[in-house]
């Protein structure tokens, strides 16, 4: 079992490296581990790393009050997470998600001392925070008040 076996090919014309390591599985597309396969419609461009993160940024600050994770910024950058998450690194040593969360902390600390919402659980659950506890530790630790303190002093 624990053998590693040469691959037989075929005689003729060598396939495709995509159809070589592809089989289809109850209609789905699976690589030899079994793992689904996507297909993209486009290849991905290739891009420098202050590009990709360019393009993260931008995706994060239109879409920071939606419902989005790794996954949307890393296909509106067109990299893989994995990718994604070296380049931020590299270029501004945090993370996609931390870049994602800073933005949100920092709109909700604007509506908070804008007077813009009736409490502090409104506000950060607008913005996408459902942990309230660390939303506050996270906020203390950014602006150096309590989001309540903040709210009071609009």
């Amino acid at each position: 079992m624990g053998r590693c076996h040469p691959v037989r090919r075929p005689r003729g014309p060598s396939p495709r490296p995509a159809e070589s390591t592809v089989r289809h599985v109850g209609g789905a597309a699976r690589g030899r581990s079994g793992a689904r396969l996507v297909r993209r419609a486009h290849p991905r461009r290739q891009s420098n790393a202050a590009d990709v993160v360019r393009r993260a940024c931008e995706y994060i600050d239109a879409h920071a009050g939606a419902d989005v994770g790794l996954l949307d910024i890393a296909a509106a950058a067109d990299v893989a997470p994995r990718t994604l998450q070296d380049h931020f690194r590299e270029q501004l040593g945090t993370s996609p998600t931390n870049r994602l969360r800073q933005v949100r902390l920092e709109r909700v600390h604007a509506e908070l001392l804008a007077g813009a919402g009736k409490s502090v659980a409104e506000v950060a659950t607008r913005w996408g925070f459902g942990n309230l506890g660390r939303f506050a530790a996270d906020y203390r630790r950014m602006f150096g008040t309590a989001p309540s303190e903040d709210l009071h002093r609009a």
